[in-house]
């Protein structure tokens, strides 16, 4: 009988001995970091010059329209769209640009005065601010980086844009350091 006594003391023993040099390996590390996706934000701005409405104005967008904001190549017409919606000193502010192709560049698009509004369909840019839709005089527009579906456009602009709603002859305002870094979605 002594012998059953010493097994009846025996298997306990092993059993917490088994728990314990097992718990180490169930529990999780917590000093592992987080998984962060580096995913950069859409960014589009620019500095307004003259004009009686906006001069002097830093102009940043924010709080984009996901639905809207667009960077992409349509096949279809061999183009690239971009299109940004957000908002700026509680107002909407809108950008669209088309140019030609799928590679990085550099662009002018002129407007003659009196404007004719007879830009090319390969060529086009215009911003709004608030309510005012501001054309085309002319513009430089560089595109700096064109990556693949998923990544980035980027790119500068620069030129005078006429203001009609504030003065309907015309007004001619500066748009100085410009830029964009969107997310291509097609």
């Amino acid at each position: 009988m002594k012998v059953t006594a010493w097994y009846k003391y025996l298997l306990p023993f092993f059993v917490v001995l088994i728990v314990v040099a097992l718990q180490p390996a169930c529990k999780k590390d917590d000093n592992q970091p987080p998984v962060v996706i580096n995913e950069e934000e859409n960014e589009v701005s620019f500095i307004v010059n003259g004009g009686s409405a906006y001069n002097g104005k830093y102009v940043t967008f924010s709080d984009f329209n996901e639905l809207v904001t667009k960077a992409a190549f349509v096949d279809s017409i061999g183009l690239t769209h971009i299109e940004a919606l957000g908002q700026w000193d509680n107002a909407n502010v809108y950008m669209e640009i088309y140019f030609p192709g799928d590679t990085t560049g550099y662009y002018f698009l002129q407007e003659p005065q009196p404007p004719l509004f007879e830009i090319p369909d390969d060529r086009y840019f215009t911003i709004t601010l608030d309510n005012a839709v501001l054309f085309v005089k002319y513009l430089n527009l560089a595109i700096t980086k064109y990556d693949e579906v998923g990544k980035r456009i980027e790119g500068t602009f620069n030129g005078q844009l006429y203001d009609y709603y504030h003065n309907p002859n015309g007004e001619v305002i500066n748009i100085n350091n410009g830029v964009f870094n969107l997310k291509r979605t097609q």
